[in-house]
């Protein structure tokens, strides 16, 4: 599980940790299935040009203006055209900063010199809010415990109205555009819900425990 919370929070992994972050802003009426397709160039592009030993995960966003919980959750309209990707590597900074040279070409060359940016960012900068779990794994088991890991959550106290991104895109109907997420590769949902309590690193503990603790949670899921 990949866990962020409101800020400022102790149990936020590594809050400063540096990481390189693309955003990608295509011309306006581009559809997210063709901002997807270059997405996926790049994608692979990083594993590439990254050792497999130094790199730690991709984390992609597809369909909002970056790490928004509004995009991610379908509480705002989607931009088709834009995408954020985030890259975590076992890299002192100028090692990332040498490392982000070598992306950026590689991303001017799938989106064109204005459509993209390249940089190196911290978790502080990258507009994390709320409370959330992030879970990936295969797209048909992600779907399949959805259900079953809100309710787990729910039943945490001091963790109220968890909603997920399929939660939410099947409210907007099948024609709605739908905001893509990925973790290393693989698709992923977010479980968001509202807080009432302060004690943010007992419940996130509680709930993680509560959605391992669901009967036959498959390993195929992280």
């Amino acid at each position: 599980f990949a866990l962020f919370g409101p800020r400022p929070a102790a149990f936020l992994p590594d809050f400063g940790e540096l990481q390189i972050e693309v955003n990608v802003d295509l011309p306006q009426g581009t559809k997210i299935a063709d901002t997807n397709e270059r997405v996926r160039e790049l994608e692979a592009a990083i594993t590439e040009i990254v050792p497999e030993e130094e790199l730690k995960t991709v984390r992609t966003v597809i369909g909002g203006g970056g790490l928004s919980l509004d995009s991610l959750l379908g509480g705002g309209s989607i931009s088709e055209n834009k995408a954020n990707i985030v890259i975590t590597a076992e890299l002192d900074k100028a090692e990332l900063e040498d490392l982000t040279h070598e992306l950026e070409t590689a991303a001017v060359s799938i989106f064109g010199e204005e459509n993209v940016t390249v940089g190196v960012a911290s978790l502080t900068s990258s507009g994390f809010g709320g409370f959330e779990i992030v879970v990936f794994g295969p797209q048909e088991d992600l779907e399949r415990m959805d259900a079953a890991v809100i309710a787990a959550i729910d039943s945490v106290e001091g963790i109220e109205n968890v909603t997920s991104n399929l939660s939410t895109a099947l409210l907007a109907g099948p024609d709605a555009p739908q905001t893509y997420l990925r973790v290393d590769g693989s698709p992923a949902l977010i479980y968001n819900a509202e807080l009432t309590t302060e004690n943010t690193i007992g419940v996130t503990s509680q709930a993680v425990e509560a959605v391992e603790s669901i009967p036959a949670f498959p390993s195929t899921l992280t």
